[in-house]
């Protein structure tokens, strides 16, 4: 049923170019970006300090991004055994197409993979989906940030406002430095540029996670309509060479 060279039953998108799809490097930055967001303002009522916290940071996006990854290797680190059951069962099954107990045997580790990589593409398509709304929110809150600062950045005319609303030296001096602290925290806001590379490897993570789901589940469906099924299923596969990708996407993720 396999062509053998189109990755069937291989990591998929999920190794990409022998690299993990998720770079270590991107989530550190994004989990930066969206700490660095926890205490931004984002009214204009006294500039109060009111984070971000419900769609970023404290969402624990970043952890549940640990987690899929988690998933993924969780996936990989049970391919030798799944495989070796798959493959040398179906050999077997071959030779033996009456044994009843083997047939069920191999039925069950098929759908005991289906539903792991059932897992690990809804885990994959809800992060995706969370972490993107909670960019698109913080974004949109980066944006009001903006129109906030445009006045700040005349400092001739906050100056005179200030010296006028304060009543001493030590408060102008004070809210001199809040505006100024102020411009650089929104300044430091460029989460569509922190957040693009992450949001790409999710995309990649989740397209990897449903392809290889597809596989398995036809593999599966294979299967339970063939009347006496055997190595036809995997026809031109190299399992060592499967395994060893699946291996090296372990040893990458880790």
């Amino acid at each position: 049923m396999s062509t053998g060279t189109d990755g069937f039953l291989a990591p998929r998108g999920l190794l990409v170019d022998e690299k993990f799809c998720c770079r270590t490097v991107d989530f550190a930055d994004i989990y930066k970006a969206l700490q660095s967001t926890e205490n931004l303002p984002h009214s204009d009522a006294k500039l109060q300090t009111v984070g971000f916290t419900n769609t970023g940071f404290n969402a624990v996006y970043y952890r549940r991004v640990t987690d899929v990854c988690d998933y993924v290797i969780a996936a990989g680190v049970g391919v030798r055994k799944d495989y070796d059951r798959i493959f040398d069962g179906l050999a077997e099954l071959y030779k033996d197409p009456d044994d009843v107990s083997l047939r069920q045997q191999i039925d069950r580790t098929i759908k005991d993979r289906v539903e792991t990589l059932r897992m690990l593409s809804d885990v994959a398509a809800a992060v995706k989906t969370d972490m993107t709304s909670a960019v698109y929110n913080i974004i949109e809150n980066q944006g009001r940030l903006g129109d906030m600062a445009r006045p700040l950045q005349d400092s001739s005319t906050i100056s005179k406002v200030l010296r006028e609303a304060d009543g001493n030296d030590e408060d102008y001096r004070q809210d001199m430095e809040a505006v100024q602290n102020l411009l650089k925290i929104m300044a430091d806001q460029k989460m569509e540029d922190q957040s693009g590379p992450t949001l790409s490897d999710l995309e990649k993570l989740l397209g990897g996670a449903a392809a290889i789901l597809s596989d398995m589940t036809s593999l599966h469906e294979a299967f339970e309509e063939d009347a006496k099924p055997g190595l036809d299923l995997v026809l031109n596969l190299e399992k060592n060479n499967l395994i060893d990708m699946w291996d090296n996407l372990v040893r990458e993720g880790i």
